[in-house]
């Protein structure tokens, strides 16, 4: 049961004109990050291919220009590479160094956006827009990015925080407002109970409206001192991302939480897909987390060890879900829990989605 004195909740929301205004005014203090976008994706020979840099963190020089934090920075190329070629642009940035202050330093950084080039004789099949599913999964994975670059944890996959993030979504979208209290009156921290998220020690939510991408919305998130601060807070260690558009409104939600005596499994850093069978596992404990043991299967398991947050693992071979198990020993309990990923070694698919993170 929850415990009088120890439940944090936090909430904040922002809409496209706060967006904006923030994005230009509100300064960024925090290390730098960006992530790029090609648009189109699937472009003819020939024709121009457009490249959006979402800058979040100090200031950066980028083709001898300077820009403020937060700011969306646009540059072009011509996509001339032979036809039904998958071709990887290198995008090179440079942050000023905010620990250098005189003389200015700068760091580089190289990113990367893939773009598919076609005939332009030839018919071109229609790119279908992300689903719901996709787009809350690439928002869920930029935050923990952005958790990672800055030194916290990530954030594992909850159903019943996606379930109440969707739900919020929805009822936004459908009710037109924006907002953590629901149309019927019931407050974000009920709503969130009602989708079996009990005994919770902290809750937290960020919502806001706007055709953004994922990128966009978390670079906007980011660039916003309250929304910012719930991304970054290491007493989260779970969260679960909804969407909804319908028409011309968009509606997103992104809730947070930890629950007492929870002990969250990431894999890759909680990642949709990985490319091969060794991978990173990252397994939250306490003061009390003395042992744990892993399986692939939940009935083979391997022997007792010393807990430790980051583990390397195998999963099982061949293509397809794999669920990693654990049962961590904690004082005289033991508690299991599990993650889940796609194992793709070898996928157009992989790539194209890459692209549409970066």
């Amino acid at each position: 049961m929850k415990r009088p004195g120890q439940q944090s909740v936090v909430c904040c929301a922002i809409g496209l004109v706060i967006v904006l205004h923030a994005l230009a005014l509100l300064p960024v203090a925090a290390a730098p990050g960006a992530a790029v976008q090609a648009t189109p994706s699937v472009v003819e020979s020939g024709k121009t291919v457009t490249f959006k840099w979402y800058i979040t963190g100090t200031k950066v020089l980028l083709s001898g220009g300077g820009f403020g934090a937060g700011k969306v920075v646009t540059g072009q190329t011509t996509a001339t590479d032979t036809p039904h070629k998958t071709t990887r642009y290198l995008l090179d940035v440079w942050y000023l160094d905010p620990a250098q202050k005189s003389p200015p330093k700068t760091l580089h950084s190289q990113y990367s956006a893939t773009v598919q080039v076609t005939d332009a004789l030839e018919p071109q099949a229609p790119v279908r827009p992300p689903d719901e599913d996709t787009l809350s999964r690439l928002v869920a994975e930029l935050v923990n990015r952005e958790r990672i670059a800055n030194g916290v944890a990530p954030l594992a996959y909850h159903a019943g925080l996606q379930e109440a993030a969707r739900w919020q979504a929805k009822d936004m979208d459908q009710f037109h407002y924006l907002g953590h209290t629901d149309h019927s009156g019931r407050e974000f921290s009920d709503r969130i109970q009602n989708f079996q998220y009990d005994d919770y020690l902290n809750l937290g939510e960020n919502v806001a409206d706007g055709k953004f991408t994922p990128a966009e919305l978390v670079a906007a998130w980011m660039a916003s001192p309250a929304h910012r601060a719930n991304i970054l807070n290491p007493d989260y260690n779970e969260s679960g991302v909804g969407h909804c558009s319908t028409g011309t409104h968009h509606s997103w939600v992104q809730d947070f939480g930890r629950r007492e005596g929870a002990h969250p499994l990431l894999i890759n850093g909680a990642a949709a897909r990985a490319s091969t069978p060794r991978v990173q596992l990252y397994l939250y404990g306490d003061s009390t987390t003395t042992q744990a043991r892993f399986s692939n299967d939940g009935q083979t398991w391997t022997p007792w060890e010393s807990y430790r947050t980051v583990r390397e693992w195998d999963l099982l071979p061949g293509e397809g879900s794999r669920t990693v198990c654990v049962e961590v020993r904690a004082g005289k309990s033991v508690a299991r829990s599990e993650a889940t990923i796609l194992l793709a070694p070898s996928s157009s698919a992989a790539t194209a989605r890459a692209a549409s993170v970066q």
